[in-house]
């Protein structure tokens, strides 16, 4: 199988977009983060709220934009969390 990896993406897109019309709506959308201050940082939420993470991440895969990034605090997605946090693209060093 040869798929491209960039219709892949799309098609996942697509399907996220079906999955969220189906869910709660992104109003009532929450994330939380949790950390120990040691190693592990943990991140739960309701289905539409790690719906949206999802999508964020999909775009970035999608993109390829080296930096293109989301801010995940409390102006968005989280609430009573201990850490905000930031997903980016970054290309590997080669």
């Amino acid at each position: 199988m040869n798929d491209d990896p960039k219709e892949i993406i799309g098609k996942m897109i697509d399907l996220q977009k079906k999955l969220s019309s189906v869910t709660d709506d992104f109003s009532d959308s929450y994330l939380e983060t949790k950390n120990d201050g040691d190693v592990n940082f943990l991140i739960s939420g309701n289905v539409s709220g790690l719906m949206e993470l999802c999508s964020m991440i999909l775009d970035l895969s999608f993109s390829e934009i080296d930096g293109k990034h989301w801010h995940i605090d409390d102006l968005n997605l989280l609430e009573n969390s201990d850490a905000s946090f930031t997903i980016a693209f970054k290309r590997p060093n080669m």
